[in-house]
């Protein structure tokens, strides 16, 4: 589960320093809506989530493996 949180506070840093940088820097005006938000926090949990999984099944492999 620690890794869920380490990839979960990574891509969401990733994501407030994108939209921020989109902010400052865009010519149009640029509004934040809580239902984008959402949805951002929702891929951003799946991607962490996704992550985590891969690693600690490959993780579980490598051990096995040496284990033989």
């Amino acid at each position: 589960m620690r890794t869920f949180w380490i990839y979960f506070c990574i891509f969401l840093c990733l994501s407030i320093s994108t939209q921020t940088f989109l902010y400052f820097s865009g010519t149009e005006t640029y509004a934040f809506s809580p239902l984008y938000m959402l949805g951002q926090l929702i891929i951003i949990t799946l991607i962490a989530s996704i992550v985590s999984l891969m690693l600690r099944k490959k993780k579980n492999d490598y051990k096995q493996e040496k284990a033989n």
